[in-house]
């Protein structure tokens, strides 16, 4: 490489000589010239221009302003073209030289020398036809021009230059303030000359800018063809823009085929389709800058001895030097102290050893291949990050390595078309960190069992998936993959690797039908995991996604660390298993079917802002464990069919609303069995099953949704809220249902009925429901120990809290203790049951009822029926001051047809429409009214001993009224009243 110091302009002078005239050679070719003659119609004048010589030789000298001479015709079969301005003229001097149809043959100097020393400056154009033909063998060359002090040097030839001699070149303009062009169309041809003096033997040689103020171009433009045994083309700028592009044929034996250097520029060097450029011992194709960035773009064939090398971190060269040691024969050269190293190939690169060597010390280096590249070892990077985008070829031959990655970092990335031969690998492992890459826009397909340390591509860290491609990854991988663009997409069950970690950040990670598993699985910027079949993450640590899930198959959460899922899925139809660890959803999530448990435990959280739809969902399956919490204003999961909880055997699933979360069932009940917990607590928390319609059901048949509690416990706190079509507590099962229901601004509610131990069904059931604190309750029909064998306990406690049975079309309002199985009801301290039509204690034949009203409690119906058939059992007591039984315009019935005891005492208080003791004739009832204070007040008729038996008791200071009275009503029937203690 050529160097021109900075600051030494002597130095630069003898730097680039290249066969250049110095002055005294100038004088001399011109000394004694005014005595040649001028031929005229060979050559044509314009401007203040004095010709000397226009017959073996042609000679002119540029007086001032603008000048022009024209040749034609010419054969100088020993002589040649001189073309100079004067030295004491008053530039600027503007000089154009054009030759046609001519034929030079020079054996002394070039065979044409244009040569400036004028302080004003020069601008020099010089134009060689297509039938123009020089030979020069005995010094400078076929063209020479050089501007001594300023200006600009314009050449466009398609001359057939053939030169020899120990400084010649082909074509060489230099200038010192200014910048040059060269344009080549013809056959340039340096033949081989023993002991050549240095910086010579050139085919195209254009240097510039070294004393401009502003940058500016140095350019050559090349399609013609040029053998050359020095650099074939070479351009110096010392301010700007140093370019080479070629079209045409370029070779050298010593060195490069095409160079471009600037110590302060951009170097950009094109070899388009029909290049073909090559070295015998160099680079076919080098660029350097200092500070500046370099391209290179090779769309033909280049050739040289080592094929591609990227190498940073090269010894700083002293200022202003021009020359950096090369690494012998590789096919490509660029290296740039400061700046990025750019190389586009879309043709051919071969060699004997690398074939690009490119080089930054300080910036960065790209090479895209779309060709071939080929070599020993097929590309070799050292310390600079080293980008590599490859849609071709790129082969190490002889046992080489397709690709050496060096210090720096490296990027891999492979486009569609791509083919690698031979070994990827690190020579410096313990340094820089390197990415493989699967982009572009055009699907493809790569062997994931191709990475390891003993596979084809190794040392990578980082797995990326870039660009709108669509890649499948076949075989059997070990590494995970982040994927910001396009699909990665598993061609097999191993393809992605057992527990590895997965990014996912606008991509698609794509299961396929397959059974593939996902280590961890993060994501910051969205994207998606697809699956047909199942995608099992079985993520141990803690990590995000905010990213959807789309397809039809299953996503597993399998691991036991978290897992947030932050983003937003609309369109995944599938299941949604979380099998171990915790999920957290704070984003939107959608599934067919939702499931949480696992053999140990699997949480699902709906936090704050998140939200979760499905079809259907389970919690705690068989033999397994399963928790759902859903908390925070805004947390919702609407599930649109059923739900069950904890149902299975050896299952245990529990339900969690807090702080303003919500659930609901569309259309669908919600079914718990043992191994279920519910529980929801706080204002704005609430469990709506049955939602579909927003009006109440008609009947059973048109519910949308039941709250079916078989076993488990259920507790509705602090302002929660529970809104049910109806609900079975304690429906069915070994085990009883318990459930609390307490606070003020807590309320159940059930457009249906409420029914706490069996279904009504035939099933056996135990339900236990306590309401407290305030709670508000309502159903449409109420029973308790609905079916035979079942059992149903209601408490109600504490001033505020209330049970409505309520009444509407088909619903007559009817509150029934003790249906067919055992049912007991208790309301103290304050709280309040209301039946808008009937309170039955003891329903059906074999029942056993219990209403016990203490402690201030209250009961209001608008009749009642104690021991309603044959062998049904039914109380009721109304015990403490306080405590209060109002039966509005029907009677109180006590052993309707079975047997029933009132119990009026302590102060409590009864009052009726009437009513009739012993109604039936298989009934048996009792009425005690005791203790000061305790009363029954009838508006009607008190029948004691109707048609079955009766007995009041009335005592201590009880007191019973009634308008009228019967006592053993008819023939057979037995009535007994029993008045005793003080008033």
């Amino acid at each position: 490489m050529q160097v021109k110091h900075l600051n030494a302009r002597a130095t630069v002078r003898q730097a680039i000589r290249a066969g250049l005239f110095t002055s005294a050679g100038i004088v001399g070719l011109l000394a004694g010239a005014s005595a040649l003659r001028a031929e005229p119609g060979v050559c044509e004048t314009t401007g203040d221009l004095t010709l000397f010589a226009c017959d073996t030789s042609i000679a002119a000298r540029a007086e001032s302003g603008e000048t022009s001479l024209t040749v034609t015709g010419a054969n100088l079969t020993n002589g040649n073209i001189n073309y100079n301005p004067n030295s004491a003229a008053n530039g600027p001097l503007d000089m154009a030289l054009t030759v046609t149809d001519s034929v030079v043959n020079s054996t002394d100097y070039g065979g044409l020398n244009i040569y400036s020393g004028n302080s004003g400056g020069t601008n020099v154009q010089v134009t060689l036809g297509e039938d123009v033909s020089i030979t020069s063998s005995a010094g400078y060359g076929g063209i020479w021009v050089r501007n001594e002090i300023a200006g600009d040097v314009d050449i466009t030839s398609g001359a057939n230059l053939t030169v020899s001699g120990t400084e010649t070149g082909g074509i060489s303009a230099t200038t010192n303030a200014g910048f040059v062009h060269i344009g080549n169309s013809g056959d340039i041809t340096v033949l081989e000359t023993p002991n050549a003096a240095d910086f010579t033997q050139r085919g195209i040689y254009a240097d510039g800018g070294f004393g401009n103020t502003e940058p500016g171009e140095v350019t050559v433009t090349n399609s013609g063809t040029v053998n050359a045994q020095a650099a074939g083309i070479r351009t110096v700028n010392y301010s700007g823009l140093s370019k080479i592009e070629n079209s045409g044929t370029v070779t050298s034996v010593n060195n490069q085929a095409l160079i471009a250097w600037t110590p302060n520029g951009e170097v950009v060097i094109v070899n388009n389709a029909q290049g073909d450029v090559s070295s015998q011992s160099g680079p076919a194709i080098q660029g350097a800058s200092q500070i500046g960035d370099i391209t290179v773009t090779n769309q033909g064939q280049a050739t040289g001895t080592v094929g591609i090398t990227a190498i940073a971190g090269f010894d700083e060269q002293e200022p202003g030097s021009g020359t950096l040691t090369a690494t012998a024969g590789s096919g490509v050269y660029a290296r740039t102290p400061e700046g990025d190293v750019t190389l586009i190939n879309s043709g051919q690169l071969s060699s004997t050893a690398s074939g690009l060597d490119l080089d930054s010390a300080n910036g960065t280096v790209a090479i895209t291949n779309s060709g071939t590249i080929g070599g020993v070892d097929g590309i070799v990077t050292n310390a600079a990050a080293t980008t590599i985008v490859n849609s071709g070829t790129i082969s190490g031959t002889d046992g080489g390595a397709a690709i050496v990655m060096g210090s720096g970092d490296v990027t891999l990335e492979l486009h569609a078309g791509s083919t690698i031969e031979g070994l990827v690998r690190d020579s410096a492992p313990e340094s820089g960190t390197n990415a493989l890459v699967l982009g572009g826009g055009t699907d493809a397909s790569f062997d994931a069992g191709s990475i390891g340390a003993q596979a084809q591509y190794r040392d990578f860290e980082t797995f990326l998936k870039t660009g709108e491609s669509n890649w499948m990854l076949t075989g059997e991988g070990s590494t995970g993959w982040t994927v910001e663009e396009g699909t990665l997409t598993a061609g097999s069950d191993t393809a992605f690797g057992v527990g590895q970690a997965y990014v996912v950040n606008g991509g698609t990670v794509d299961g396929g039908s397959h059974s593939v598993s996902l280590g961890s699985l993060n994501g910051s910027e969205g994207g998606t995991v697809a699956t047909a079949g199942a995608v099992t993450i079985t993520e141990d640590a803690t990590s995000s996604y905010a990213g959807a899930f789309s397809g039809t198959g299953t996503i597993e959460m399998a691991g036991a660390g978290t897992l947030s899922l932050t983003g937003a899925s609309a369109d995944f139809s599938g299941t949604l298993a979380i099998t171990n660890g915790t999920t957290q959803i704070t984003g939107s999530q959608t599934a067919a079917q939702v499931t949480v448990g696992g053999a140990e435990s699997a949480q699902l959280n709906i936090l704050s802002g998140g939200s979760l739809e499905s079809d259907t969902a389970s919690i705690g399956m068989s033999g397994t464990t399963g928790s759902v919490t859903i908390t925070g204003a805004g947390a919702e999961w609407v599930n649109g069919g059923g739900i069950q909880i904890g149902r299975d055997p050896g299952s245990s699933g529990s339900l969690t609303i807090t702080e303003g979360g919500a659930f609901e069932t569309v259309q669908g009940g919600l079914y718990m069995g043992a191994g279920g917990a519910i529980t929801v607590s706080g204002e704005g928390s609430a469990l709506r099953i049955g939602t579909l319609h927003p009006e109440l059901p008609a009947d059973w048949v048109s519910a949308d949704g039941w709250f079916s509690a078989d076993e488990g416990s259920i507790t509705i706190t602090d302002g929660g809220l529970l809104d049910a079509d109806g609900s079975y507590i304690g429906g069915g099962g070994e085990g009883t249902a318990t459930m609390v229901v307490s606070g003020t601004e807590t309320v159940w509610s059930n457009g249906l009925s409420l029914y706490i131990g069996g279904t009504g069904n035939g099933t056996i059931g135990h339900g236990d429901v306590t309401v407290s604190g305030g709670a508000t309750v309502t159903s449409y029909t109420s029973a308790l120990g609905v079916d035979t064998g079942s059992t149903g306990t209601l408490t109600l406690t504490g001033e505020g809290t209330t049970y409505t049975v309520l009444a509407r079309d088909g619903f007559a309002g009817n509150m029934r203790v003790g249906y067919s199985g055992t049912g007991t009801a208790t309301v103290s301290d304050g709280a309040l049951l209301a039946a808008t039509a009937l309170i039955d204690v003891a329903s059906q034949e074999g029942s056993s009822g219990t209403l016990i009203i203490e402690n201030g409690g209250q009961v209001s119906g608008e009749s009642m029926r104690i021991g309603g058939a044959e062998t049904a059992v039914g109380s009721v007591s109304v015990d403490g001051t306080g405590s209060t039984l109002q039966i509005g315009s029907r009677r109180i019935g006590v052993g309707v047809s079975g047997e029933g005891t009132l119990m009026v005492s302590n102060g409590g208080s009864a009052s009726s429409d009437g009513a009739i003791i012993g109604w039936e004739a298989t009934g048996k009832g009792t009425a005690t009214v005791t203790g000061a204070g305790s009363e029954w007040a009838n508006d009607g008729t008190l029948y004691v001993g109707n048609v079955g038996e009766g007995t009041l008791n009335i005592a201590e200071g009880g007191r019973v009224t009634s308008t009228d009275g019967y006592v053993g009503t008819v023939a057979g029937s037995k009535g007994t009243v029993d008045i005793s203690g003080t008033d």
